[in-house]
């Protein structure tokens, strides 16, 4: 455990919500985040949330989806899997490319939650804390998903 009390004001999570059940900090583990580049910048970790402002209509699955970033775990058993289901949600065209950023966290960067999906069983949300910067993650790769 951090030796800090993280706090996650920002996110305005709703009440009836318990978003941060089974969330963890997780600094072992793997994620793949698609992007539009291989440089990781701010903007390519603002939860849906963030970018409108606004909560959503839904269950509280689908509200706390909304406030987290999307991720997929990775590992040497999986990154075939994520592979293939990142190709399959952002296809390739020769204007816009998307890459696979292979990234960890370090104890700051917030919590992370598995939310597995019917289209994506490898699927977590990280939560941001207050605190969190682009410091607070370790690109290890990048992969585009044209070359793969």
């Amino acid at each position: 455990m951090p030796d800090y009390q993280m706090t996650f004001n920002k996110l305005k999570f709703v009440s009836e919500c318990n978003c941060l059940s089974d969330a963890i900090i997780d600094t072992e583990s793997q994620f793949g985040r698609v992007t539009s580049t291989d440089n990781l910048k701010d903007k390519d970790f603002r939860s849906k949330f963030e970018k409108s402002g606004k909560d959503i209509e839904g269950n509280c699955k689908k509200k706390c989806s909304h406030r987290g970033i999307s991720l997929s775990i990775v590992n040497d058993e999986s990154i075939s899997d994520v592979i293939s289901i990142f190709k399959e949600l952002f296809p390739i065209s020769p204007r816009y490319k998307r890459f696979i950023n292979i990234i960890s966290f370090t104890e700051k960067a917030g919590l992370v939650k598995r939310t597995q999906s019917k289209n994506n069983k490898h699927h977590w949300d990280l939560y941001k804390c207050d605190t969190f910067s682009l410091q607070e993650i370790n690109l290890i790769e990048s992969i585009s998903l044209a070359d793969v």
